[in-house]
């Protein structure tokens, strides 16, 4: 085999490789690797209206499937003293490279005097956002005590749902079949 003959070779193996790669990598984190998590003196539950799915992060894990757009009911609670202090915090979802991270809710009072709240809260995600891809979800609340707390989710859907799922898709195909056309052997 020719050198020209061997580098291709090699490059259409990492080529396949690095697609697996992606597929596989894809594939781990859709079992809810990054469980849910909850610290500090907090308690919180949503439920997300429309699934009836009910997350809690000091309990559970896993990747919870939210919509593009919607809302869920929420209840939260800070174990400290009820007596006028500064509380504030948010929730914030982090984006994958190249889409930037936004916030859900942020909530700040200089002198607030409740230890817990309940209400709704929607979202209307991008719809840039990939389907079917891992996000987190991670808030924090600073009070007399912090309390910082995570999830995974995934948008329902598939990955050919949304314009940069379709464009990785289509990258993928292109770099395959170039690297597949590479490895063809040329005339000595």
């Amino acid at each position: 085999m020719t050198r020209r003959g061997m580098l291709s070779f090699v490059l259409a193996i990492c080529g396949v490789l690095s697609v697996v790669g992606v597929a596989s990598a894809q594939a781990a984190g859709s079992d809810g690797s990054i469980p849910a998590r909850l610290t500090g003196p907090c308690q919180v539950t949503a439920t997300i209206n429309g699934t009836g799915t009910t997350i809690d992060p000091s309990s559970s894990g896993g990747v919870y499937t939210v919509p593009l757009s919607g809302s869920a009911n929420y209840s939260g609670s800070i174990a400290v003293p009820a007596e006028e202090r500064f509380a504030g915090g948010s929730v914030w979802v982090v984006t994958p490279p190249g889409i930037p991270s936004f916030t859900i809710k942020s909530w700040e009072d200089p002198v607030a005097e409740t230890v817990g709240d309940t209400g709704e809260v929607s979202w209307d995600l991008p719809g840039a956002l990939p389907r079917g891809i891992i996000f987190t979800v991670e808030g924090v609340h600073n009070d007399t005590a912090t309390c910082t707390g995570a999830i995974t989710v995934k948008v329902e859907g598939g990955i050919t749902d949304s314009p940069v799922g379709l464009a990785s898709v289509a990258l993928t195909l292109v770099t395959a079949a170039v690297l597949g056309f590479a490895a063809i052997p040329r005339g000595l």
